[in-house]
C-alpha cells in the first residue's frame, strides 16, 4: 500500500468511527426536535355580577333621563306603585313602565342613590302608610332621591326589575302623624 492509500484509509476510518453506534454526533440526532407551540396566556375573564351591572344601568338611566335603557332589564310583568294613591298593579307593557319612570326624571334633577338605611326604613315602615310600602323597599332595592324630592325604588330579582315604586314628593313617605 502506498502512502496516499494509507492517508485515504486513515481519513475514511476516522470518518467511519464518527458514525459508529453509540457515538454521539453533535450535528445530527435520530430523534426529531419537537418544539411545543407557545400557548397564549389567556387573560382571566372579568365576571360582573348581573345585579351589580343592573344597578349601574338603573342609576345611569335615571340620572341621565335615558330611561329607555331600562326596557331590556324589566321582568315580563312589573309591579308598578304610585305612592299615596290607589294606582298600583302589574304591568306587562314595558313602554308604559318606561314612560312612567320618565315622568319622574327631570333634566334639572340630580339623584342620590346612596341613601342611609334609616331613611330607607322610614320609607318602608312608616306607621302612617296605608298600605305598607315594605315590599317596595326590601334589602337590596335600588332607591334614589332626587334634588326635587322625588323618590324611586327598583326591586330586582334574578337580574330583572320586578317592582318600580314612584313617589312624586318624599313628604308622602316621611310625614308625621
Amino acid at each position: 500500500m502506498t502512502v496516499p492509500h494509507l492517508i485515504v484509509l486513515t481519513l475514511a476510518a476516522g470518518l467511519l468511527a464518527g458514525c459508529a453506534p453509540g457515538t454521539p454526533d453533535a450535528s445530527a440526532t435520530d430523534d426529531p426536535v419537537v418544539v411545543a407551540p407557545e400557548t397564549p396566556t389567556a387573560e382571566p375573564e372579568e365576571t360582573v355580577d348581573p345585579e351589580v351591572e343592573l344597578r349601574a344601568t338603573v342609576i345611569d338611566a335615571v340620572s341621565s333621563g335615558n330611561t329607555a335603557a331600562l326596557e331590556g332589564s324589566l321582568a315580563p310583568s312589573v309591579h308598578l306603585t304610585y305612592c299615596a294613591s290607589e294606582a298600583e298593579g302589574d304591568v306587562t307593557d314595558h313602554a308604559l313602565v318606561v314612560n312612567n319612570i320618565s315622568e319622574v326624571t327631570a333634566p334639572s334633577a340630580t339623584w342620590d342613590f346612596d341613601l342611609p338605611a334609616s331613611k330607607l326604613d322610614t320609607y318602608a315602615n312608616h306607621p302612617g302608610h296605608y298600605p305598607s310600602y315594605a315590599d317596595d323597599f326590601p334589602a337590596g332595592a335600588i332607591v334614589g332621591l332626587s334634588s326635587e324630592h322625588k323618590v324611586i325604588s327598583f326591586v330586582v330579582e334574578g337580574a330583572l326589575i320586578t317592582r318600580v315604586f314612584i313617589c312624586l314628593d318624599e313628604y308622602a313617605l316621611t310625614f308625621a302623624d
